[in-house]
């Protein structure tokens, strides 16, 4: 399978062939005619400049793959005939290792084997979630979102190793590691988080020392409203997608 792209930056796209020996095209057009797979890849706002040539350029069959934040199938369908092949994905960038979540969803025009060669292939980079296109911005609120949620936290832990006098390396590693056994220990038991917290709490402990200063803080309220605001701005940013 070859494979195609196009980047208005030259450096890109040399970065991109020295590493993976991608060729470039000089516009969104030649990849239109060539590719059988067209990913679109840009920040949402610039996807109006480039709907034209998507639109001019596409043909029978290809299938349109988008991972822009907050642009719904219906608005990247607008000026593609009715049968148009349109999948949208969000993914995160745990999937650059093998470890993301990609949430999917399309509108029905793919052949049972189109669809089954695309979710193996995402599946190559992390769990694949489809669903109703309706739960996607909430659902990238939890998915996408989180890991800035979770380097905020993580960088308090690891500045609270630093003021209980651990060097900052060994108090990051200690809390990335401490992290990522949570969270494999959960999905391992299928348990509630609340369960598996108060397996560690014993009493008068240190542990529910630390539990009381975050609920004195308000931490589960403070997340609550961060994904809440996340999903109201990709909500917002669909609408604004649709002029």
């Amino acid at each position: 399978m070859e494979y195609l792209l196009h980047d208005p930056a030259q450096e890109r796209r040399k970065h991109l062939f020295d590493r993976y020996s991608i060729e470039s095209v000089d516009s969104n057009g030649d990849v239109m005619a060539h590719a059988a797979i067209v990913f679109l890849a840009v920040k949402p706002q610039l996807y109006p400049k480039i709907s034209g040539d998507i639109a001019r350029h596409y043909r029978e069959g290809k299938i349109i793959v988008s991972i822009m934040a907050g642009v719904d199938i219906e608005t990247i369908g607008a000026g593609l005939p009715p049968q148009a092949k349109i999948v949208r994905l969000m993914p995160n960038g745990a999937m650059a290792i093998g470890k993301g979540i990609c949430l999917y969803a399309d509108n029905g025009k793919l052949s049972d084997s189109e669809k089954e060669w695309l979710l193996d292939l995402l599946s190559t980079m992390g769990l694949v979630r489809e669903m109703p296109e309706g739960q996607i911005n909430a659902a990238m609120a939890v998915a996408a979102c989180s890991p800035a949620l979770y380097y905020t936290v993580l960088d308090g832990m690891v500045l609270g190793g630093i003021a209980a006098g651990l060097s900052k390396e060994l108090s990051l590693e200690l809390a990335a590691q401490a992290m990522l056994g949570s969270a494999a220990l959960l999905l391992e038991k299928s348990e509630h988080p609340s369960v598996l917290r108060d397996r560690v709490l014993s009493p008068a402990g240190a542990s529910i020392e630390a539990v009381k200063a975050l609920e004195n803080s308000g931490i589960r309220a403070a997340v609550i409203d961060a994904v809440s605001v996340a999903y109201q701005r990709a909500e917002a940013m669909a609408r604004e997608g649709k002029g």
